[in-house]
């Protein structure tokens, strides 16, 4: 049943002209980091006709069963609509593998050379981010996006950062200790470059320190 929910969600969001025109995305903390968005014009009578990219979450992959599974019911809901899902990696143990240990900034320029080359998306697509993969959508528009982004829709993606280890219950004794060393650690330049989760902790007592050291350098977050 959920699984359904959310697909008429995603169904929704790209059929029915949920575009943004002409307004910048504001950054989510204004006062800390301002950044230029390149704004996308959107024909709004084509715009439900877009193809769609989908791009996946942490520890996930582009071409895996699932992926491909909501790939072709989304195309199928908008009668046939070219839908592709992006795979950053030659194949789904890579992608996966690089969803991890990528930055955030390698995989925001990798999803940007992807979507350059597909002859299919050269006059724009709607975008849909699952988790970590809004961040790098989000990423992208603010980077990039030629072609542009003309509906954007994030399911459950962290926009706002994250304070402690993704999927790590705080009650449990290994995973407090686990968030502890994390948060330690996390604005060093060894793990800013070996575990793209830190380039997006966003620790609300060390402000500054994120700002100066996160790798993600569109400052998303």
């Amino acid at each position: 049943m959920l699984k359904g929910v959310v697909i008429r969600v995603l169904v929704m969001a790209v059929s029915n002209n949920w575009v943004w025109d002409q307004e910048p995305l504001p950054a989510p903390f204004a006062h800390e980091y301002m950044v230029d968005v390149p704004t996308a014009y959107v024909d709004h009578a084509a715009a439900a006709f877009y193809p769609v990219v989908m791009m996946h979450g942490m520890n996930d992959a582009g071409h895996n069963g699932h992926m491909e599974r909501m790939r072709h019911v989304v195309s199928d809901a908008l009668d046939g609509v070219y839908v592709t899902s992006v795979q950053i990696g030659r194949n789904v143990w890579e992608d996966e593998y690089n969803s991890v240990h990528l930055t955030m900034d390698e995989q925001v320029a990798r999803f940007a050379a992807i979507v350059g080359r597909d002859p299919n998306l050269r006059h724009g697509f709607h975008a849909i981010g699952l988790s970590q993969g809004g961040l790098i959508v989000r990423g992208y528009i603010h980077r990039f996006n030629d072609p542009p982004v003309i509906g954007f829709l994030a399911c459950h993606s962290p926009l706002a950062g994250i304070g402690s280890l993704p999927i790590c219950n705080p009650a449990d004794f290994l995973c407090r200790h686990l968030n502890k060393f994390f948060g330690a650690f996390a604005y060093s330049s060894e793990l800013q470059r070996q575990l793209a989760q830190s380039n997006f902790y966003r620790d609300p007592t060390r402000i500054p320190e994120y700002l100066e050291r996160g790798k993600h350098g569109t400052r998303t977050t």
